[in-house]
């Protein structure tokens, strides 16, 4: 078997039910390829895919981490409690079409209904096996020396601790402060990361590129340290209260179209934060803030602009859910120079996108959404 060439498959076809719903040609196909990989395997025994603190792990085989799927199925699973999942020998198509529909599930979906194990047994699937994750691998935080790898983890980790409503504000201030020096040391790595647009808005990596956008644009404009770091942890955590949502009203606003007037997150995200620097803590505001452009209303605060807009942009060029809103990189860049879309401070946009233009002049290419 092809072992990195399954995590591909397997996380194409579940990002291909998130995408395009269960039913539609391209999920079975992509289910069906997923198959075609493993059922050479699955002849002589049975296929096991694991997670660990960095990796997945296919037949005892740790999978590059270099590969954009790796790290991307290893969150998606971790997310929804996963630990590892075997296939065994009496595994049809069919069996596998089920779990990739309901491996798309929303986690707070998904654990509402006992999770993927409970969700198998619901609906009569035999021939897979799932081994849930014990919560206290779910809630470590684990260091790499790749700092947006390092950053993607910190913020799930922050974000499960959020589910209990704890803010980490040290790890989130930590990660921020190692992204800054990663800005000084290695800035074109970081950009490549941004530039892969892989992820859908439902991903920690949103979160991190939010907050890098907003470190590149808070570097140009030469902004003190302090206000530096707060202003990325700002963009790391604008969407922090969804964490503190019962799951039903969560998954209704991570999907539906927005935002709305009357969404919770921003004020309970504003509620967790407000232990840093008090009633006029930077991150706290904005994380009340960073939906009013798109309401047509002005931020109090201009540095909410700065996280909203850096949200709108990484939102509507990665594979957000519905897919219908996915913009390329250079489209969005072009609507939000003449004024369409949300009311953000037309010098934060050209300052932005100028920087964005700088990378693409330079040979950078952003990926299409997928």
């Amino acid at each position: 078997m092809l072992h990195l060439e399954a995590v591909r498959t397997l996380l194409v076809a579940v990002q291909q039910v998130r995408l395009y719903g269960g039913d539609h040609p391209a999920t079975r196909d992509a289910a069906e390829q997923f198959f075609r990989i493993v059922q050479p395997d699955l002849q002589e025994a049975p296929v096991q895919i694991e997670i660990d603190e960095r990796t997945v792990i296919v037949q005892a085989i740790p999978q590059p981490t270099e590969d954009r799927h790796v790290p991307q199925l290893r969150a998606h699973l971790a997310a929804r409690r996963i630990a590892g999942l075997v296939l065994h020998k009496d595994a049809k198509l069919d069996a596998l079409l089920a779990l990739v529909r309901l491996l798309a599930k929303e986690p707070e979906e998904l654990l509402a209904e006992g999770g993927l194990a409970d969700a198998l047994r619901a609906a009569g699937i035999s021939g897979v096996t799932v081994q849930a994750l014990a919560p206290v691998v779910a809630r470590s935080v684990v260091r790499a020396q790749d700092p947006y790898e390092a950053a993607v983890r910190a913020v799930y980790g922050i974000t499960t601790a959020a589910e209990d409503g704890q803010a980490d504000i040290p790890q989130a201030l930590l990660t921020v402060e190692e992204l800054v020096a990663a800005l000084a040391a290695e800035p074109q790595h970081l950009w490549r990361c941004l530039a892969d647009r892989s992820h859908d808005e439902l991903d920690p990596a949103h979160a991190v590129n939010t907050c890098l956008l907003t470190l590149f644009a808070g570097g140009a404009v030469g902004l003190q340290h302090d206000v530096h770091v707060l202003l990325g942890v700002a963009g790391l955590l604008h969407d922090i209260g969804l964490a503190a949502l019962p799951w039903e009203q969560r998954l209704l606003e991570r999907t539906a179209i927005g935002p709305r007037p009357e969404w919770h997150h921003p004020a309970d995200g504003a509620f967790l934060l407000r232990h840093i620097g008090g009633r006029e803590s930077l991150p706290m505001i904005v994380a009340a803030e960073h939906h009013l452009p798109a309401l047509g209303r002005v931020p109090v605060l201009p540095h909410s602009n700065l996280v909203a807009l850096a949200d709108y942009l990484d939102a509507m060029t990665c594979g957000r859910v519905p897919a219908g809103r996915q913009m390329s990189m250079g489209t969005a860049a072009e609507q939000l120079l003449r004024g369409l879309g949300p009311r953000f401070d037309p010098l934060q946009v050209r300052m932005l996108v100028e920087l964005i233009r700088r990378q693409e002049a330079a040979g950078l290419e952003f990926s299409a959404p997928v």
